[in-house]
């Protein structure tokens, strides 16, 4: 096995195969890449929070 081989199969142990995560909100945003910056950003149009109704 290559040295590459063995780093890879030692990165694998050490991340677990599954996470558990709660997802809370979900965001619509409009990405775009600055020409003169050279990365990319966003602007956030709407927030939708999950499992939460107007009372809350």
């Amino acid at each position: 096995m290559t040295m590459s081989g063995q780093a890879n199969r030692a990165l694998r142990a050490l991340r677990p195969s599954r996470v558990d995560i709660t997802i809370d909100r979900v965001h619509l945003v409009n990405q775009y890449q600055g020409v003169d910056l050279g990365y990319y950003t966003w602007d956030l149009i709407e927030e939708v929070r999950l499992g939460v109704t107007d009372s809350q």
